[in-house]
């Protein structure tokens, strides 16, 4: 994601900041809200999906090499949901925790394309 975010901000052109903005008098963070963040959207936001989709399969990994351990910091929301199964079988409590786990990156996802075209 940091190579996107510098391939993106390296692709802006300077114009647009020494320029516009400038004869517009804007400040720093009128030109970030204004110049850059629309400028980079159209990348950091697959870019962004794609990372939060890979750290919910990332429970493999977190399950076979360290099982959440020291302390349960090493867990994201997959593996605490497993460990809710696997130590009460409580079937409803499970759908009840993983419903939004799987509708969030849907809702993400249908957000993201909606608002970026």
């Amino acid at each position: 994601m940091t190579v996107v975010a510098t391939g993106v901000m390296q692709s802006i052109p300077a114009d647009l900041y020494e320029e516009a903005a400038d004869i517009d008098g804007a400040s720093g963070w009128q030109k970030f809200w204004s110049v850059t963040v629309p400028m980079i959207r159209p990348a950091m936001v697959p870019a962004i999906m794609l990372g939060t989709i890979w750290t919910f399969n990332q429970f493999a990994v977190i399950s076979f090499i360290s099982e959440g351990r020291p302390f349960g910091r090493t867990e994201i929301l997959i593996t605490q949901a497993f460990k809710l199964v696997c130590r009460s079988f409580s079937w409803q409590s499970w759908q009840q925790f993983c419903s939004p786990l799987c509708g969030l990156p849907q809702w993400l996802s249908i957000h993201a394309i909606s608002t970026n075209r």
